[in-house]
């Protein structure tokens, strides 16, 4: 119980900084370290998986790169081991703003 209370309380924290969204779908686990995040872009995953949140990030970020990192922070808050890009846009201010799926494979 305090294990999904001090996640649930990291993703307030990380969320309440910003204006981004991250909407629990799924078991969270525990935190995994940034680097061991996966990224999925423009394909499915090469295997079966639950999606553990949905992400959204509007427009704090003036990289596709920082972006994707910022995917990628999330979906380590919440123990996915990889994070499905679904949406990618630059707009005109220079920032870049999307949404993607933390998820986890099930048939490993």
């Amino acid at each position: 119980m305090l294990r999904k209370i001090l996640i649930s309380t990291s993703i307030l924290l990380l969320s309440g900084c910003t204006n981004s969204s991250t909407i629990i779908t799924g078991t969270v686990a525990e935190e995994i370290d940034f680097n061991d995040v996966d990224v999925i872009y423009n394909k499915k995953p090469d295997c079966e998986f639950d999606v553990i949140a949905h992400i959204k990030i509007p427009g704090e970020y003036y990289s596709s790169d920082a972006l994707i990192d910022g995917f990628r922070q999330r979906a380590a808050v919440i123990g996915a081991p990889a994070v499905q890009i679904t949406y990618l846009q630059h707009q005109a201010t220079g920032e870049f703003y999307g949404s993607a799926r933390a998820i986890r494979c099930t048939n490993n």
